[in-house]
């Protein structure tokens, strides 16, 4: 054999050689590397360890509230805290027992926003996102739009979010921007007496157990429009505070106020 020959040969059989195999091996790995450096700032392949948020944002829209300025803002702060792989939802206080083009809500639109793919380019997955945002942008003027119910079934509403939340790893959030007056065959309170015992009747009646099973790992912020008084106001916010507590979500005094405040995903 030929000193040529026996040369080619032994980088045949080396593991080590810089044959085609070696070669295109070298390639793949150049190619990944590339695209992962191309990864977008702060936008990472949403995976079961990356915990994805669900966010319930219940809008009342309801005769008795007259100003959604703070409902805006807070709508705003729910898109801006959002990261890739949420889903979030925007859904209208319910005004009577049957539903609408929300389903069992008078409105209700839905988004996930987009997980980061190393097989897509910078370009295509930013215009995937910010289509999600105009969206959800352009959702809550027009739940603003919808016509306005002389009732208010709030407690039913909470209901009906809380069936978002199951079956979800990561954080859940529930956003309740109303002035908090229930106004259903279940009680009216603009106009009832508020006492330790009604309120009581009301949550005992309110809590199943699917609720609170649904509700045990809920984080919620309570934006209040107010109420006709300040007395009233205080008894609607206790109500609340007491109701979110029997049901086992988490509503701490500090995120029951007129404004988002402090909101984490």
């Amino acid at each position: 054999m030929s000193e040529t020959r026996a040369r080619t040969a032994n980088r045949r059989r080396d593991p080590r050689g810089g044959g085609r195999g070696a070669g295109l091996g070298t390639v793949a790995v150049m190619v990944l590397a590339t695209v992962l450096l191309a990864q977008p700032a702060g936008a990472e392949p949403c995976t079961p360890l990356s915990h994805p948020a669900v966010v319930v944002f219940l809008l009342d829209t309801s005769l008795t509230v007259h100003y959604f300025q703070a409902f805006r803002q807070a709508w705003q702060s729910v898109i801006s805290h959002s990261e890739d792989g949420d889903t979030i939802v925007l859904a209208v206080v319910k005004e009577s027992a049957g539903g609408g083009s929300g389903g069992d809500f008078p409105y209700l639109e839905r988004q996930d926003l987009p997980c980061y793919s190393v097989l897509e380019t910078r370009e295509a997955y930013q215009a995937k996102r910010a289509a999600v945002i105009k969206r959800l942008e352009q959702a809550f003027d027009e739940a603003l739009k919808q016509r306005k119910g002389k009732q208010t079934l709030l407690l039913s509403s909470v209901r009906s979010a809380a069936k978002y939340f199951p079956n979800h790893g990561g954080p859940h959030l529930l956003v309740v921007a109303s002035d908090g007056l229930e106004d259903s065959d279940t009680a009216k309170f603009d106009t009832m007496k508020f006492s330790v015992d009604a309120s009581a009747k009301i949550i005992d009646r309110e809590r199943t157990k699917e609720l609170r099973d649904q509700m045990s790992h809920v984080s919620v912020y309570f934006v209040a429009a107010g109420s006709p008084s300040d007395e009233r106001a205080k008894q609607v916010e206790q109500f609340w505070l007491s109701y979110f507590k029997a049901v086992g979500a988490d509503l701490p005094p500090h995120r029951y106020a007129g404004s988002l405040i402090n909101f984490q995903r």
